[in-house]
C-alpha cells in the first residue's frame, strides 16, 4: 500500500494531494482541525528532474503550478528541508 493510500485510509478528511508526487509526501499535519498533506520541495524537484528537466525548470514549474496555488483549506503544505538554509 502506497503512502497516499495509507493516509487516505487513516484520515477520513477531504485530503488534497499533488498528483504525481506521492513519493515526495513526508507527513501530515493537523492544522487547527484540518488535516493537510506535507510534501518535500526538494524531492518534488528531484522527481521532475528525473524527466530530463533542469533544476531551474523544475523549480519554475513548481512555483507556477503547485507551490503558490491555493485550493482551499485542505491545500497541501510544501516544506523545504532545514539544510537548505544557510546561517
Amino acid at each position: 500500500m502506497c503512502i497516499r493510500e495509507q493516509i487516505q485510509e487513516h484520515y477520513d478528511e477531504s485530503l488534497l494531494f499533488a498528483d504525481g508526487f506521492d513519493d515526495c509526501i513526508i507527513g501530515v499535519t493537523d492544522d487547527f482541525g484540518t488535516i493537510r498533506v506535507i510534501y518535500c520541495i526538494e524531492k518534488m524537484v528531484e522527481t521532475l528532474m528525473d524527466d530530463s528537466t533542469t533544476w531551474q525548470e523544475a523549480m519554475e514549474y513548481l512555483e507556477f503550478n503547485t507551490l503558490h496555488t491555493w485550493v482551499g483549506r485542505n491545500t497541501p503544505i510544501y516544506m523545504e528541508k532545514r539544510e537548505c538554509f544557510t546561517t
